[in-house]
């Protein structure tokens, strides 16, 4: 079973295939590079929430279309990407000093974690320097990952939720490796006892 598969929109077109890894990819959160393709996309929606996944899902079809059909805004996402690509290969800080810790992974473990207003998964100061913490791992390639709650109407849903922010990572694998280990969490918690 793929536990992201019922996420990515089915009527995407091919030439917008990589809209979804920008969405995804939590450096939006800080780096404002991409904030013009997603204000082509939408930009009203874009100014209230500055959230490229809630973006990318409510874009009608014909918008989507349209963008598919328009030559610069094709160059911009393939830039983009490319762009994305480079600072997630190219060598970091940690690659430089701590190089042969290849495989190395640092789990941060915290209630909340600010990020972005566009992902209210935190409450005041914790969660706003635990948030610095992961963009900051982030920026200097430190495998840092961070685990938490995931709150869902007014409860907490059992499992793990991993931002993955590292670079050399691609996030959909590492989503679906924390997913699955959270699943069998969850079945080793309900049959422990």
């Amino acid at each position: 079973m793929n536990p992201l598969a019922y996420g990515i929109r089915a009527d995407l077109p091919e030439a917008l295939a990589d809209l979804h890894h920008l969405a995804l990819d939590l450096r939006w959160s800080w780096s404002h590079a991409a904030d013009r393709l997603w204000r082509r996309i939408d930009e009203d929606l874009w100014r209230h929430t500055r959230n490229p996944w809630l973006i990318l899902q409510t874009a009608s079809r014909r918008r989507l279309a349209e963008l598919a059909e328009d030559a610069d805004f094709r160059r911009l996402l393939q830039t983009l990407r490319e762009e994305q690509r480079a600072a997630r290969e190219g060598e970091t800080w940690f690659d430089r000093h701590h190089g042969d810790r290849h495989g190395l992974r640092i789990g941060y473990f915290c209630m909340e974690y600010g990020l972005a207003e566009a992902l209210p998964i935190y409450s005041g100061g914790l969660g706003v320097l635990a948030g610095d913490h992961l963009k900051t791992a982030s920026e200097l390639g430190v495998p840092l990952h961070a685990v938490g709650l995931l709150y869902q109407q007014g409860g907490v849903a059992v499992g793990v939720v991993g931002l993955l922010l590292a670079g050399g990572v691609d996030p959909l694998a590492e989503i679906a490796l924390l997913v699955e280990q959270a699943h069998r969490m969850q079945g080793y918690a309900q049959f422990a006892g």
